[in-house]
């Protein structure tokens, strides 16, 4: 049996065809936080919509926000209502530290992890690499 093609040749021409891999930036969007003061309170428009984006429980979220912004806060339906002014950089940036603590991989970067908790502690594992790390628990 004789090929027209050698196996380095086929290889070479598999290869072409490959798309090439974009970074994991493009390929997910860390949603912004929309939100205003109003009186002694700032709103968040679309807090369920955020939670859902990230894959994460509301209420996990807005756990981790309590305490980020030691503040009370309520969800009015789509929106999340915080006591306190804070500003949409400010809330931005501890949305960042939301995604690197719960939901970006330590190992691959990859934001396809799932939380699970099991005897008190709650793990991060990732679906892309099967890493599997604790994270702290939001009580």
């Amino acid at each position: 049996m004789t090929f027209k093609h050698t196996y380095k040749q086929m290889l070479d021409a598999a290869y072409k065809e490959i798309p090439k891999i974009l970074g994991v930036a493009s390929r997910y969007h860390i949603p912004e936080i929309e939100s205003h003061v109003q009186g002694n309170k700032t709103i968040v428009k679309r807090f369920k919509q955020l939670a859902k984006a990230l894959r994460r429980e509301p209420e996990h979220v807005m756990k981790f926000f309590n305490r980020e912004l030691a503040s009370k806060a309520e969800s009015k339906g789509a929106d999340a209502v915080f006591t306190g002014k804070f500003r949409n950089e400010f809330l931005n940036q501890k949305l960042q530290a939301y995604v690197k603590t719960f939901l970006l991989c330590e190992q691959c970067g990859k934001p396809d992890t799932k939380l699970k908790k099991r005897d008190n502690i709650t793990y991060k594992t990732c679906e892309a690499c099967g890493a599997k790390n604790v994270v702290r628990t939001l009580k």
